[in-house]
């Protein structure tokens, strides 16, 4: 099951630097690139999916609920991948430099990371979260980036717009609508981390971008989550 993920070619961009390191004419030009790469990548993940699973053509249409199905596929062919520091601790307990316990403790949050084929797959699952909410909120939601400031997370990342948020999430009213971006490679991504901890869930992926559904305004509505 999973070695058939070995066949899977990655989108590689076009910039090796962060985003928070590029000029305003690269930051463009990503965005560009980016946004000019979605409907085929989204094709291509839909193709492999179909050729790697039993689901029927035609599941991943682009829906909320074609989330589920998808994060299903993912999950069983995720690969976790030791950390270069795991084996520094390796050496670091071959040498005795450190008590064997102290070590273990300082290196023990870093000795598993996703494999980088599978953060491939979740670059393209988060695209494909991007297209999905789009297609199903054209009139609400849009692709954006920015510039400013550099110390924000999401500088130079293509980013959707159109949330509105009026309550908490106990549901206590805000002082004034808070309007979120949206990163979905970010957000797929902190869903596939929980894999690490043994938390991982087939609903996980679905279960936060229909909370975050409910932040689009509807007619008539203030931008409540919808149930």
């Amino acid at each position: 099951m999973r070695d058939a993920c070995k066949r899977y070619i990655p989108l590689v961009p076009p910039f090796h630097k962060a985003p928070a390191e590029f000029s305003p004419a690269e930051a463009r030009a990503y965005f560009d690139w980016y946004l000019s790469h979605l409907d085929g990548r989204c094709e291509y993940l839909k193709e492999f999916v179909y050729q790697t699973s039993d689901l029927a053509e035609g599941t991943l249409d682009c829906t909320l609920e074609s989330l589920r199905p998808l994060w299903a596929w993912f999950l069983p062919r995720a690969r976790v991948v030791w950390r270069r520091e795991a084996r520094l601790l390796r050496d670091v307990l071959r040498a005795g430099a450190l008590e064997p316990k102290f070590a273990r403790d300082i290196f023990k949050p870093w000795r598993r990371a996703l494999s980088t084929k599978t953060e491939y797959l979740i670059r393209d699952i988060g695209m494909y979260v991007g297209k999905t909410f789009v297609a199903q909120y054209p009139q609400r939601l849009s692709w954006t980036y920015r510039s400013a400031p550099q110390s924000d997370i999401f500088v130079n990342t293509p980013l959707l717009t159109g949330f509105v948020q009026t309550e908490d999430m106990r549901g206590n009213a805000l002082p004034q609508p808070f309007h979120p971006q949206f990163e979905p490679i970010h957000m797929t991504g902190v869903q596939a981390v929980k894999i690490l901890h043994g938390r991982q869930a087939n609903e996980d992926l679905y279960r936060i971008c229909l909370l975050w559904s409910g932040w689009i305004p509807g007619d008539g509505d203030r931008g409540q989550p919808r149930a």
